[in-house]
């Protein structure tokens, strides 16, 4: 009988030695497995049942490590993506690659230009640029280290260069990194400045050689009959005036591009308008036209600049009625609305065609050559409205049929109450 008890005892002893075994061998595993998720980066982990013991510490030790990890890579993953968003908003297209050309990064700047497809991340660069002279450029750039390459289509011109990315503590090349610089409104601005100091250069030659030649025909002829001589001098007097007025307009133009022009002011807008009617009535009167306000207020103000508004409607008024019809009325009207106010200048003279309406706000440009130089126009008189248009905020907007006439619409802010 004593036998037995000890038999049973000695089997509960054994198996319950068996199980407590068990049990620290299934907690080992699972130590195991934390260590083998940790070395994956995977750090999401957790103990199923949490030991009192000499292995309790190394478990808590394992799942704190892990926690520090986890919120390491978040705060990692939170700057990356800060860093990203940054060079995702810069006007440079930028690619950085490792030392296997595959791509680290790529901002939607630099997709564009290069005409990137897919996602490039991981991946060979080469495999995603679908612009083949950009291909040649870069291949060109990272294999053959040298000087920024300038590449230009039918709308944009671009420099890029190529740089190393290094790592500063072994002082090793661990990447590359393509900058692609915009220059399309650096090389823009450039042309139009040529060409402005070209036409300008040609618009004052013209004058200044038929005063020159007149000037010359006077002094070397003395037998001229007084009624030519007085013909030559009007002429001269006519060119003088006209080197005058593209002199003021070029000053003009000049004045407005570098924005001194920033004073503001409450203006009554009809006011404003019937003083600059009152000043071209008599250029009006010379071809009999008529000069006619239409508005739905005695009193429209807007906060604006009076010098501004004053040149864009001179302007707008006197090439009207240098393009107007003898006899003929030009109509200025005016619409206020809740956020902004509409002039109309109408005239029905002879109009322009579809083909010129789009550049007649270029400097120089004349629609009709031969019709110009009979009214002696600078050809800077529109594009100084537009300007002036922009630097006050409105927009211009222009109808015309040929032999039909032409309207003008300024649509400009308004920024103070209306008057009653």
């Amino acid at each position: 009988m004593m036998d037995n008890y000890i038999y049973i005892t000695a089997l509960i002893v054994i198996v319950l030695l068996v199980r407590y075994i068990s049990y620290k061998d299934r907690y080992l595993r699972q130590l195991m497995s934390i260590a083998v998720k940790i070395k994956g980066s995977n750090f999401n982990v957790r103990l199923e049942k949490p030991e009192k013991g000499k292995y309790s510490l190394i478990g808590d030790v394992m799942v704190e490590l892990a926690g520090m990890l986890q919120r390491e890579r978040l705060k990692n993953s939170e700057n990356i993506s800060k860093i990203e968003a940054v060079l995702s908003t810069v006007p440079n297209g930028l690619i950085a690659l490792d030392t296997e050309e595959n791509v680290i990064f790529i901002n939607e700047r630099a997709r564009r230009i290069c005409e990137v497809s897919g996602s490039p991340e991981g991946r060979k660069i080469f495999l995603f640029i679908k612009n083949s002279d950009i291909f040649a450029i870069i291949k060109s750039l990272i294999y053959n280290y040298r000087e920024p390459v300038r590449y230009s289509d039918s709308k944009h011109h671009y420099e890029f260069h190529v740089e190393n990315i290094m790592d500063s503590k072994k002082d090793t090349i661990i990447g590359k990194l393509i900058n692609i610089n915009d220059l399309t409104a650096i090389i823009d601005t450039e042309n139009l400045r040529r060409d402005f100091v070209s036409n300008v250069t040609h618009e004052l030659k013209t004058p200044l050689t038929s005063i020159s030649g007149f000037v010359e025909t006077l002094r070397s002829n003395e037998d001229i009959p007084v009624e030519m001589q007085r013909k030559f001098l009007d002429i001269i007097e006519a060119e003088t005036r006209r080197l005058n007025e593209l002199i003021d307009d070029v000053l003009t133009l000049s004045f407005i591009e570098q924005n001194r022009d920033t004073e503001r002011e409450r203006i009554n807008l009809v006011k404003l308008i019937e003083d600059i009617m009152f000043n071209l009535e008599n250029i009006a009167k010379l071809k009999d036209i008529k000069l006619e306000l239409v508005s739905d207020s005695r009193n429209i103000f807007i906060n604006s600049s009076k010098y501004s508004l004053t040149m864009i409607f001179i302007n707008i008024i006197d090439n009207s009625i240098k393009y107007s019809h003898e006899g003929q009325t030009v109509q200025i009207a005016l619409e206020s609305g809740d956020d902004n106010v509409t002039v109309s200048v109408t005239d029905r003279g002879r109009g322009i065609s579809e083909e010129d309406i789009p550049r007649v706000f270029e400097r120089f440009y004349r629609a009709d050559k031969s019709r110009t130089r009979k009214e002696k126009g600078t050809g800077l008189g529109l594009a100084i409205v537009k300007h002036l248009t922009k630097s006050v905020g409105g927009e211009i907007d222009l109808q015309s049929r040929l032999g039909e006439g032409t309207t003008f619409k300024v649509i400009l802010p308004v920024t103070c109450d209306k008057g009653e």
